[in-house]
């Protein structure tokens, strides 16, 4: 191993950003250096680290924009950014502003990150579920609801839904120059989530079964791990899913095609939708809602193929009914 990377990205993080940097300098196994990303925060996050940069025994870079185009778009920045100097064999942990590592976090993902013999991998951990003040809610991510492992790593399950935590993955130099040089930000749901499906495809992704970081709940969490909506609000948000999902999927499909001989594992639902990728995407809905419906783990996973199928035939209407449609 030549060097480990944190990268972190903020905005708006200073109630919490410097209890995260301090957890990631007590590391038992050290890194490296702390890459931070900041995108328009307008509280004290710049200054508040800053000043952490300024006595940390790790080398902190800041790197400041002037947006704030959300955290998908701002990780997908900030890695091409970091592509460039990386070393073949480095690699690069993904940090959020708010979590804790527990100091023993490194230490452990890089013995299993280590051991695996394909260059493009990742290696991602549970964590505790954690309130504002650190209190714990429960003691595992993976309780079976939504998410099981390593039932959930199924290659083509991972089209239709991602169980890693972003912030828990360790990935290799190799795999994050891929998904640079190959993927298109604006199409994926979450850029983990794209790291999740190159790593599937091109070499190795593999889970540590214990819990490495505090993963907090607040009111800022873009994602969380639990959350009560309402009914309409619970539909509405389900319903966008599964159209995203299905665009997701075609664009991986059609992102891989250059490098189709490198892949190591093509499996049919992948041969299916690169096929339609370039003929007929409206029927990527139709294998999609397929495939939820038999592979789905639970009724609420198999659910999923209604909304993915109904999106397919509202499509499919819209296209009939264009003007000039036959």
């Amino acid at each position: 191993m030549s060097k480990l990377h944190v990268l972190m990205c903020c905005h708006n993080g200073e109630r919490f950003v410097q209890e995260q940097l301090e957890s990631i300098v007590a590391q038992e196994r050290p890194v490296h250096g702390i890459h931070v990303h900041d995108f328009a925060s307008r509280d004290g996050t710049v200054q508040t680290i800053e000043a952490f940069a300024r006595s940390s025994a790790v080398p902190v870079a800041l790197t400041r924009h002037a947006d704030a185009p959300g955290a998908s778009l701002s990780f997908f920045r900030a890695l091409a950014s970091l592509a460039a100097s990386l070393g073949h064999d480095d690699a690069v942990l993904l940090a959020d502003q708010d979590d804790v590592w527990l100091p023993h976090k490194t230490r452990a993902l890089l013995a299993v990150f280590e051991s695996i013999s394909e260059q493009e991998r990742a290696v991602f951990h549970d964590v505790k579920v954690v309130g504002s003040d650190l209190a714990e809610l429960r003691p595992t991510y993976y309780t079976g609801n939504p998410f099981a492992l390593p039932r959930d790593l199924h290659r083509a399950r991972l089209l239709l839904a991602s169980p890693v935590i972003g912030h828990t993955l360790v990935v290799s130099a190799p795999l994050v120059r891929r998904v640079v040089r190959l993927a298109r930000p604006q199409h994926y749901l979450m850029h983990d989530w794209s790291l999740v499906l190159f790593a599937s495809r091109f070499g190795e992704i593999r889970f540590v079964p214990e819990a490495l970081s505090l993963y907090r709940q607040h009111t800022a969490n873009v994602l969380g791990a639990y959350g009560r909506r309402r009914l309409r609000d619970v539909l509405r948000r389900v319903g966008g899913f599964s159209d995203a999902v299905v665009q997701q999927a075609l664009a991986f499909s059609q992102d891989i095609e250059p490098a189709a001989a490198e892949c190591l594992y093509r499996g049919r639902v992948d041969r299916w939708l690169q096929a339609l990728s370039r003929r007929a995407p409206s029927a990527a809905y139709g294998v999609l809602a397929a495939s939820a419906l038999l592979l789905g783990p639970t009724l609420q996973r198999k659910g999923l193929a209604i909304f993915i199928a109904a999106h397919g035939m509202r499509r499919s209407f819209d296209n009939i009914t264009k003007p000039g449609s036959s």
